[in-house]
């Protein structure tokens, strides 16, 4: 699909909302604690739901685009996470559950999935909305491409946590 075609679609359009909305509650929510784990949640399935739409797009050029969030640029979005998760946001997991042979628990941690999730979003974004045709092709590849291959799992990650702190929190 072309990206012309794919920026006309509903899905795209709707998926580039929910995006945003994502990254500004990211950088704006002042909620702590459990309230906080109650409107992530909210975020992140809408989220979900709406990348697992997006379509597939060819690219036709091979120019970069400078739309990376900055390391300090990140450092703020994790402070400002760590004030609102608190030390609740660490928990078990295995890297790849679907891999018989990786059976070791991890610690992961709430804080870096929605970092995580926030960097790629926003730097795809970012290139997205310089608005060039070219960069709109990027950016929207970009998305589907680190969907697929990193924060689709961080976002699965952090909902199944979610889950959990909710669930014993109430």
């Amino acid at each position: 699909m072309t990206v012309q075609d794919a920026i006309q679609r509903r899905e795209t359009i709707d998926f580039l909302e929910v995006a945003a909305r994502y990254c500004v509650f990211i950088e704006k929510e002042n909620r702590k604690g459990f309230e906080y784990f109650l409107s992530a949640r909210e975020v992140l399935v809408t989220l979900y739901a709406a990348a697992i739409k997006l379509p597939d797009i060819s690219t036709t050029t091979h120019n970069e685009f400078d739309g990376r969030v900055t390391k300090e640029e990140q450092q703020l979005i994790i402070h400002r996470l760590n004030g609102n998760i608190g030390d609740k946001g660490f928990y078990w997991d295995t890297f790849d559950p679907t891999n018989e042979k990786d059976t070791e628990a991890v610690c992961e941690d709430l804080v870096d999935d929605l970092g995580d999730i926030y960097r790629d979003i926003k730097s795809c974004l970012t290139t997205y909305n310089i608005g060039q045709i070219e960069a709109q092709e990027h950016g929207l590849w970009e998305l589907k491409f680190t969907f697929d291959k990193h924060w689709g799992a961080h976002n699965i990650n952090a909902l199944r946590a979610l889950h959990y702190l909710i669930e014993n929190n109430q």
